[in-house]
């Protein structure tokens, strides 16, 4: 649910590298979505083991049902 306003969707994405066949790489990707369908992006690729914050933020001109989706991806 987005209210109407200001809204902010935080997630803290990690790539957890511990040992030479793990994956080097990791790309994150949030995606919301207002009530009226418009998607808003923050994407972050993490080289080797360690932890970033994705934030998206936008103004809302309606109250309503949104989506949020967090995407994911090993980069060898």
């Amino acid at each position: 649910m987005t209210g109407l306003g200001w809204n902010t969707f935080t997630v803290t994405c990690t790539n957890r590298n511990y040992g030479l066949f793990d994956p080097a790489r990791a790309s994150f990707t949030l995606t919301v979505r207002d009530a009226a369908g418009r998607p808003y992006s923050e994407s972050v690729t993490l080289d080797r083991g360690g932890t970033k914050t994705l934030s998206v933020s936008f103004a809302a001109e309606e109250a309503g049902k949104g989506e949020f989706q967090i995407a994911a991806a090993n980069i060898r």
